[in-house]
C-alpha cells in the first residue's frame, strides 16, 4: 500500500515538472495520457473559463483554433466562429452550470485505446440576453486530431423554451433558433445524439 502511494506521488511530481505551460484550449491542448488522466477535473474549469472568455472577447480566431481538427471541415450548419461569437449580444455577466459529464475510455496505461471527453451545459447571461450553451471537448485521445472542441451549440433561453434543443453530438459549431429547431433535431438524429 505504501509503495502505491509513493508511486502516485512520484507520478504527480513528474507531471507537475513536465507541465510548464498553462493549459490552453486553443494552442497547447495536446496532453499526455497520464497528464490528462490525473488532471481532467481541474481542466474542466479551465476549458469552461477559457471558452467563455473567448466568446466574451469575440475572439473568433481563437475559437477556430480551439476546434478539433477532425470537425474543422465538417460544416453541418454553415455557422462560422465569427457568427457564433457575434450571436452573443452584450458582455457576459454571469455563467451558471446546468449539467456536465465526463466520458473516459482507457485501454490500460500502455494501451493504444484511450479518450477523455468533457460534456457541459450552462446558462450564459449577458447584460441584454440569456443563453444556453453546450459543448463537447475532447481533452485527450489516441488520435490527436480529435482533441479540442468537438461540438459547440448555443440557443436563446426563450427559443429553448419554445422547443429549441442543444445536443453535444452535432459536430462543429451551431446556433439553434426558433426557425431552425427542426433542422437541429434532424442533425442530432443523423449524428446519433438522439434516437
Amino acid at each position: 500500500m505504501m509503495n502505491k502511494k509513493i508511486c502516485m506521488c512520484l507520478i504527480m511530481v513528474l507531471l507537475s515538472a513536465c507541465s510548464f505551460n498553462k493549459f490552453d484550449i486553443a494552442y497547447n491542448r495536446h496532453l499526455s495520457k497520464i497528464e490528462a488522466f490525473f488532471s481532467y477535473e481541474s481542466y474542466t474549469k479551465e476549458i469552461c473559463g477559457q471558452l467563455i472568455e473567448t466568446i466574451d472577447s469575440k475572439d473568433s480566431a481563437r475559437l477556430e483554433e480551439s476546434m478539433a481538427e477532425s470537425v474543422i471541415n465538417v460544416d453541418v450548419t454553415k455557422i462560422t466562429a465569427e457568427e457564433f461569437v457575434d450571436y452573443f449580444d452584450g458582455k457576459i455577466t454571469s455563467v451558471e452550470k446546468i449539467g456536465h459529464r465526463i466520458s473516459k475510455t482507457n485501454g490500460g496505461l500502455f494501451g493504444k485505446k484511450y479518450n477523455i471527453s468533457l460534456y457541459e451545459s450552462f446558462y450564459v447571461n449577458t447584460n441584454s440576453s440569456k443563453y444556453i450553451l453546450c459543448y463537447a471537448y475532447c481533452l485527450c485521445d489516441v488520435e490527436e486530431e480529435k482533441e479540442g472542441i468537438q461540438s459547440l451549440g448555443v440557443c436563446l433561453v426563450e427559443d429553448y423554451d419554445n422547443g429549441g434543443r442543444l445536443f453535444t453530438g452535432i459536430p462543429g459549431i451551431y446556433i439553434c433558433t426558433e426557425e431552425n429547431k427542426e433542422d437541429i433535431q434532424a442533425l442530432a438524429k443523423e449524428y446519433g445524439a438522439v434516437k
